[in-house]
């Protein structure tokens, strides 16, 4: 019969399997440490392990408001404007960081993407999925999307057709698939960055690595009145510490 003390080292051992470092976890750290400033070009390669906290992510369908927002409000489209959707709260869109529980506030689109995977080229169009806890504290969701004739799902080309080009305007809208305009895969990489835009307040980042899709012709007439440079801020020189993570 096994001593007291040999199954305590049986069982601690065995606890030590189940909790191995996986091999990503191993590797170097070598992005800079803390908060950067986004967006960034992300190197899958290079990671601090695992990503923590676990993510849950809890959507459905969603009534709510388009707007396409004059974030200057100096009645000129620039840069600084996006066009979003502000879901209303009768759904309860919203994430699991940890135990704490995000809010989704609103999903904007810059146009091209933001956000770059090394060795790719950059994506049409990104959407932000913004989601804040009762603090304030921000952690948005990244979504990279494809311009293709016949899209798999129409999500996002629903809440896009039909945009005005009249900056400041808002209108009702039903049934927006949140869950759909997700990537199918939902492996991500996630970091320490930036708001996009001004006041560039501390986020936490959560970018998928599968690309969603929409209609090119719908990214190409939403994009328009931002001229051919977009609304896009450019990727900032610096390298963060990424931390792959399903979601």
């Amino acid at each position: 019969m096994q001593s007291r003390l040999a199954k305590l080292l049986t069982a601690v051992a065995t606890a030590t399997i189940l909790i191995a470092v996986p091999a990503q976890a191993q590797q170097s750290c070598t992005g800079a440490p803390g908060h950067v400033q986004s967006p960034v070009e992300i190197d899958r390669s290079q990671n601090c392990g695992a990503a923590t906290p676990a993510i849950t992510i809890s959507y459905g369908y969603a009534d709510g408001q388009m707007q396409f927002r004059d974030k200057n409000l100096n009645g000129v489209v620039d840069n600084h404007d996006d066009v979003s959707f502000v879901p209303d709260q009768l759904s309860d869109p919203h994430i699991m960081y940890g135990t704490t529980k995000y809010e989704l506030t609103e999903v904007h689109y810059h146009f091209d993407a933001e956000h770059k995977f090394q060795g790719q080229a950059a994506a049409p169009a990104e959407a932000h999925f913004v989601h804040k806890d009762a603090s304030g504290d921000t952690v948005v969701l990244g979504v990279l999307i494809d311009g293709v004739g016949v899209p798999a799902s129409d999500a996002h080309d629903h809440p896009l057709n039909g945009v005005p080009d009249t900056l400041g305007a808002s209108w009702s809208i039903g049934s927006v698939n949140l869950a759909g305009m997700l990537p199918a895969g939902k492996a991500s990489f996630r970091y320490s960055g930036s708001l996009t835009s001004s006041p560039y307040t501390p986020v936490h980042w959560v970018v998928f690595n599968d690309h969603a899709e929409a209609t090119a012709s719908t990214i190409a007439q939403v994009k328009a009145p931002f001229g051919a440079a977009g609304n896009n801020r450019g990727r900032q020189n610096v390298a963060p510490r990424i931390h792959p993570g399903n979601p």
